[in-house]
Parts: C-alpha cells; sequence; structure tokens
C-alpha cells in the first residue's frame, strides 16, 4: 500500500471565488464527486498541487482536507492544461469507497535491455505507456514493470497478457493488445532490393535509348535519301 499524500483545498463558491482568491492568481479550479457524495466546488494552491500530482499522478491516492475538515481519500481523475502554458487549469477528483474496487490507469515502467537491440540491432518500439487495471484503492501501485531483457529475437513481442501482477490487480486492457516488440532494422530490405530495381530501370532505360536511336537512325537515313532522290530528279 503506498502512503497517501496530503492536499489541502477549500470550497469555492459560484463565483469562482474564496476570500478574493482567483483561479488565475495561483489557484486552480477543481471538482470532487463519487459514489454517495455530492458534487463540490473546490479551489487548490496551484503550488501545492503541483507537488502532489508530481508524487501521485492519477494511480496513487490523495488524503484531500477540505477546509480543515477530515480528509477523504481521492484520486485525480482528470486535469485540465493550459494548451500555451501548459499549467493545469482544472482538476477533478474522485471520492473513492475503500471497500469498492475502481479502474485506474497505471503507467507502466520498462526495465532491463533487449539483446535484439544491442546485439541484432533491432528497433525497440513501445505501444503504450499504461495499462487500465481494477482493484481495491489500498492495492494501487506506482506502476507496472515491462521486462526487456525477454526481448532476444528481431520480432519479440510483449503482450498485456505477458505481465507479471499481484493476484490483487486484475487487468482490464485487452490481453493481446501489444506493449512493445521489436522489429528488424529501417531500409535494410529496401537497401538490398534497390540495386536490383536500379539495374532493371538500367537496363529498361539503355533498352529505350538505344531502341530511340535506331528509330531515330532510320528516319533520318529515310530523310536523306529521299532529299538526294529530290536533287536527282531535279538534275535529270
Amino acid at each position: 500500500m503506498n502512503k497517501a499524500l496530503i492536499l489541502k483545498v477549500q470550497t469555492r463558491n459560484k463565483e469562482g471565488k474564496k476570500q478574493n482568491r482567483k483561479p488565475d492568481n495561483g489557484y486552480i479550479p477543481a471538482v470532487i464527486y463519487g459514489q454517495d457524495t455530492e458534487s463540490q466546488s473546490l479551489l487548490i494552491n496551484e503550488n501545492d498541487f503541483n507537488h502532489v500530482y508530481n508524487a501521485a499522478g492519477e494511480s496513487n491516492l490523495i488524503n484531500l482536507e477540505i477546509d480543515n475538515q477530515p480528509a477523504v481519500k481521492v484520486l485525480v481523475k482528470d486535469i485540465q492544461r493550459n494548451p500555451l502554458k501548459d499549467n493545469f487549469i482544472h482538476v477533478d477528483f474522485y471520492k473513492v469507497n475503500m471497500n469498492k474496487k475502481i479502474t485506474a490507469e497505471i503507467p507502466l515502467t520498462f526495465i532491463g535491455e533487449s539483446r535484439a537491440v544491442k546485439e541484432l540491432g533491432g528497433m525497440l518500439v513501445r505501444n503504450m505507456d499504461s495499462v487500465e487495471i481494477e482493484c481495491l484503492p489500498n492495492d494501487l501501485v506506482n506502476d507496472i514493470k515491462v521486462d526487456l531483457s525477454v526481448l532476444n529475437s528481431l520480432n519479440d513481442i510483449i503482450h498485456v497478457s505477458d505481465l507479471k501482477l499481484s493476484d490483487e490487480l486484475k487487468v482490464i486492457s485487452e490481453a493481446d493488445n501489444v506493449i512493445v516488440n521489436v522489429v528488424e532494422p529501417a531500409g535494410e530490405e529496401q537497401a538490398e532490393e534497390k540495386p536490383i530495381e536500379e539495374e532493371q530501370a538500367g537496363e529498361k532505360s539503355a533498352e529505350s535509348g538505344s531502341k530511340g536511336e535506331e528509330i531515330k537512325g532510320k528516319e533520318t537515313a529515310q530523310s536523306e535519301d529521299g532529299k538526294n532522290l529530290s536533287a536527282g530528279d531535279k538534275k535529270d
């Protein structure tokens, strides 16, 4: 079980103000909702949230203290960022029931080294950076490890079904989804085929040029014969 972080927040009225503090002045508007709970508007200190979110992400519990009341356990369910400044502009908190299972996106951490990449020159392709799991809130984990050392040959694949998880975690993501795979170095097959294609193209070009010169030569000869014949007729 991960130790939940503490985040102090305050309630926010309909005008989006609390004690003359505005969301664009170091505070972020937020909302909390969940089962058996009424939706409530909040206001968070931006620096406090940045610190907690960097540690908790969206897969760790947070002890949310609203107006100095006893903490409730929540997950960050959704965030919105300013597209230009990339700072947070809104946060959704989901209040969890510690006795009911929840679903969460758990980030993947890649460890180890692939022999197929190191020794055979393969290219590593990562297709997923997280998986969706179901578990009780107390069984949430920071991340799920993916061991790349099992990728020994070109075209080797690690599927979601290959993940090693505890019995408390149930994977929701499709079992046959590809997490990571090794592909052959780009351009090798093209490089091998290119000279043959170029040779064939060269032969066709040479053949076409030869025929062109031959036809042109015949036309020239006929033209010259015509000229000579015309001159002879005039002479006679």
